[in-house]
């Protein structure tokens, strides 16, 4: 979460996980209504390639955001893929949806 409220060079803040609370917000103060729903997205052996590219990230994303955790992260990094790969892997990421100006 931290890497993903960052300042990126060039840019303002990242919102990451406060992005919809933040969209809402800006829809709100121009009178537009908003409806957020819940819409976790869901990895597992069926999507094996895919959730070790996720694992592969949010690893990455944490020694970036974090160097120190570089040594700790690899076994760990190497073992999680390898899961995925075997199909043992279940991944639940939070994620919302959300629809403005529809009410």
């Amino acid at each position: 979460d931290d890497h993903q409220r960052r300042v990126a060079p060039g840019r303002a803040a990242l919102l990451g996980p406060d992005a919809v609370a933040a969209c809402v917000a800006a829809f709100a103060r121009r009178g537009v209504d908003v409806l957020t729903r819940p819409s976790p997205w869901r990895l597992g052996p069926e999507r094996a390639e895919l959730t070790a590219e996720a694992i592969t990230g949010w690893l990455g994303a944490a020694r970036e955001q974090r160097p120190e955790l570089t040594g700790r992260t690899t076994a760990y990094g190497r073992t999680r893929r390898a899961a995925a790969h075997a199909g043992t892997l279940d991944v639940l990421v939070d994620h919302a949806d959300l629809l403005a100006g529809c009410g």
